[in-house]
């Protein structure tokens, strides 16, 4: 008969082994851990491996402090970014109204303020009084959507391609930044144009280019007109003023009348030129005469380098006939200015 599970004779061979395999364990033991005093022969390895040993040791304890010494840092640098990152979303909010009909974005106001200074000297700093709603009819829709993306993840998108509308896309952006004094996005926009044009890579289809040159310095154009408006109002208001001052009036300052242009708002003048009509402020934008100025160069020194390609082109051709401006930076370009850089 087989014996069962529990009968005495399986209990006698399961001792018998387990104490089989103790004593085989000790043994091993007793040689791993064996004194040099009880192995001569193996003295000189026995030492030379435990000194291996502490040294391993030694090179691991360093490595674990230098991990965790690093992850102290990164983590501590994670939180500060983080915290950063979150101060912008703790801000007082303001309504925007962009362009016509008036396409309302709400914003915060710090992280406009650290992008944007015509943000900084126009909305009152988070946590004071802020103004509720800022109009910005001179403003364009597409463009802005950009720069608000800009504004909460330090770039921006468009749909990749080398066309007119990525072109000028990439244009407008960068006389946005201009308008709204951020340097950055500026940076950024032309940047992104100059990747787009391909530089000294192969040429853009010739409409794109032709309709982009069209653009920037119709823009061009309107922006120096604006600036002169701008300043011609400004300085009739300081004669104005100056004429109807009341010479009997001690608090009044004398002296000759200024014609500074100051950008952003203008809430305390006796004659503001930005209506305020239930919470809402209509503001305007700086114009800056300069701010297509590096645009302009870089897009000339680019035809210049490829005169060769757009000279036989009859749209170009028409292009210069359109525009005498453009023509004259072009010759400049061609005769005398630096290779294409960028």
């Amino acid at each position: 008969m087989g014996c069962s599970p529990h009968s005495p004779n399986h209990d006698q061979d399961s001792s018998s082994s387990i104490n089989a395999s103790t004593t085989i364990d000790d043994k091993m033991t007793e040689e791993a851990f064996a004194s040099p005093a009880s192995s001569p022969a193996n003295s000189e390895a026995g030492i030379e491996t435990e000194i291996e040993i502490m040294d391993q040791c030694q090179s691991q304890e360093a490595l674990m402090q230098t991990v965790a010494a690093s992850s102290t840092t990164n983590k501590s640098t994670m939180i500060a970014t983080n915290i950063d990152f979150a101060s912008s979303f703790s801000s007082g909010i303001v309504k925007l109204l962009i362009d016509a009909p008036a396409w309302p974005f709400h914003l915060h106001i710090t992280p406009l303020q650290q992008h944007s200074s015509f943000f900084l000297d126009s909305l009152y700093p988070a946590g004071t009084r802020t103004i509720q709603t800022l109009a910005l009819p001179e403003i364009k829709l597409e463009p802005f959507k950009l720069f608000v993306e800009y504004v909460y993840t330090h770039n921006y998108t468009i749909p990749s391609g080398r066309d007119f509308h990525a072109c000028w896309l990439h244009a407008q952006v960068y006389f946005l930044g201009g308008k709204l004094g951020a340097t950055g996005l500026r940076e950024m926009a032309c940047g992104k144009l100059k990747k787009a044009l391909g530089g000294n890579g192969d040429m853009v289809p010739m409409g794109a280019v032709v309709g982009l040159v069209r653009g920037v310095y119709e823009q061009d154009q309107r922006e120096r007109k604006r600036v002169k408006f701008s300043q011609d109002v400004v300085f009739s208001e300081a004669v104005w003023e100056k004429e109807n001052d009341d010479p009997e009036d001690e608090d009044e300052e004398m002296g000759p009348p200024t014609a500074t242009y100051i950008p952003g708002l203008s809430l305390n003048s006796k004659r503001p030129k930005h209506e305020i009509s239930n919470g809402t402020v209509n503001a305007a934008v700086n114009s800056d005469s300069t701010s297509s100025d590096d645009l302009k160069l870089w897009i000339v020194r680019y035809i210049a380098h490829k005169i060769e390609k757009f000279r036989v082109s009859p749209e170009f051709r028409a292009l210069v006939d359109e525009h005498r401006d453009f023509a004259f930076d072009l010759l400049c370009a061609v005769s005398s200015g630096p290779p294409l850089e960028g």
